[in-house]
C-alpha cells in the first residue's frame, strides 16, 4: 500500500523538484574516494601559512578541542570533520561560499571572466589565492576571522625570489634572496629560508607558487622531500634509493660496496623519477619542513 502521508508526500515533492532544476553534481562515495574534503582543507590550511599544531589550537578557541593527529586523518581522508567542525574550519579560513569551494560548480557571471569555461574559473581562483598568499595583494573585504592570524606573532624569514623547479639552480644566490614577514610558527623558525614552488609536480602535497620552508642539510633520508640542484637545475622532490639493477652494478659499485640508486620522485604521478647519474653528481640543498 503506498504511503500517502504528508511527510512522504513532501519527500517526493523535493526529489522531484530536485530532478527538474538540476543534476546532482555529486555522489558521497565519489567525494570520500577522491578525499575531496581532505584536499581542499590541505589547501586551505597551507595557504594561510599555519600548522596542523596551530589550527587545532585555533579550533580549541571555538570550544573543540581536536588534536593535530585528528586533523592529519581528515586530511589524509580517513576520517571527516563533523558539520560542526567543518563550518569552524570554513570560518577560520574564510571560506564564505562552502558549496563552491568544496565542489567548484558555480555557474560564471558577467562580472568574473565569463569567457572562461568552469576549468579556467578554477585555474583563476588558484592564481587568485596564490596571489593573497604571497601577501602582495589582499582582499578587498578583510574578513572577521583575519583577527585569529594578527594575533600570532610576525617572524622575518629570507625567501628566494626565484622559484625552484624552473630551470637553474639559481634560486640559492645571495642576491636572489628577500626578507618577508609570517606569521611565526615552529616550522618557519626551525627553518632557514623559505622557496617558492614552479610547476604541478608535487601536487597535490605543494601547489604552483606555495612557499616550502627549508632547513639547509647535506644528507636526506629516504621519503624526506628535499631541496635538490642535479645537471645544474633545481628541484623539490622526495628523496628515494632503490637498489640498481644487475647492469647497472658498476656504475654503483665504489670500493667493493655496492651504493643504492638514488631517485627523485614526483608526487605528481604524471612525471615519471628521476634517476641521478652518480656521473653528473647531486647537490642536497635541504630538507623541506612543511
Amino acid at each position: 500500500m503506498a504511503d500517502n502521508s504528508p511527510k512522504m508526500i513532501k519527500m517526493n515533492t523535493l526529489i522531484t523538484d530536485r530532478k527538474k532544476k538540476s543534476t546532482i553534481t555529486f555522489q558521497f562515495q565519489d567525494m570520500r574516494n577522491d578525499n575531496v574534503i581532505g584536499r581542499k582543507l590541505t589547501e586551505a590550511r597551507k595557504s594561510k601559512n599555519v600548522s596542523q599544531k596551530e589550527l587545532s589550537a585555533i579550533l580549541s578557541q571555538y570550544g573543540n578541542s581536536i588534536t593535530p593527529a585528528a586533523i592529519s586523518k581528515w586530511e589524509k581522508g580517513e576520517s571527516v570533520p563533523s558539520a560542526l567542525q567543518l563550518l569552524a574550519l570554513c570560518d577560520i579560513f574564510g571560506i564564505t561560499d562552502i558549496r563552491n569551494y568544496f565542489l567548484g560548480d558555480v555557474p560564471e557571471s558577467p562580472a568574473f571572466s565569463p569567457e572562461l569555461n568552469q576549468k579556467g574559473l578554477n585555474i583563476l581562483q588558484s592564481f587568485k589565492e596564490a596571489l593573497i598568499t604571497s601577501g602582495q595583494f589582499v582582499p578587498k573585504e578583510r574578513r572577521r576571522t583575519t583577527k585569529y592570524f594578527e594575533q600570532i606573532q610576525k617572524i622575518s624569514k629570507a625567501v628566494s625570489k626565484l622559484p625552484v623547479s624552473a630551470g637553474t639552480g639559481n634560486f640559492l644566490d645571495e642576491d636572489n634572496f628577500e626578507m618577508k614577514e609570517f606569521p611565526s610558527s615552529p616550522t618557519i623558525e626551525a627553518a632557514d629560508f623559505g622557496l617558492r614552488v614552479s610547476g604541478d609536480s608535487m601536487m597535490p602535497t605543494y601547489t604552483d607558487n606555495q612557499i616550502v620552508w627549508v632547513e639547509q642539510c647535506e644528507e636526506l633520508n629516504p621519503g624526506e622531500i628535499g631541496i635538490f640542484i642535479y645537471d645544474g637545475c633545481g628541484y623539490i622532490k622526495e628523496y628515494q634509493e632503490v637498489m640498481p639493477d644487475e647492469e647497472e652494478m658498476n656504475d654503483y659499485l665504489v670500493d667493493g660496496v655496492i651504493y643504492p640508486k638514488v631517485l627523485l620522485v614526483s608526487h605528481n604521478k604524471e612525471y615519471e623519477p628521476i634517476e641521478i647519474n652518480p656521473a653528473l653528481g647531486l647537490q642536497i640543498v635541504g630538507r623541506v619542513l612543511n
